[in-house]
């Protein structure tokens, strides 16, 4: 089925490496109209919560995104003060 503008294609699977409660409990990737490419990660709805509540809650994390660097300094050993 094509893709219509505005929507997201995505693919999930069950995470065959959960090791923790906080892990994932399905994980995937996603794709906007735009080629923009997304890693999926879903958690399901625990047996004892309330049953009004989502079935499903995740997160869409761009593919590109990249942990930040810590800024380098420009300081020498001569701009401590000991």
């Amino acid at each position: 089925m094509p893709m219509q503008e505005g929507q997201i294609e995505l693919a999930v699977w069950k995470n065959d490496r959960k090791e923790s409660e906080t892990h994932p409990d399905l994980k995937g990737q996603a794709k906007n109209g735009a080629g923009e490419e997304f890693w999926v990660s879903l958690w399901k709805r625990s047996d004892d919560t309330n049953p009004m509540a989502p079935v499903l809650k995740g997160y869409l994390t761009p593919k590109n995104d990249k942990p930040a660097k810590p800024a380098k300094s420009n300081k020498t050993e001569e701009d401590v003060p000991w």
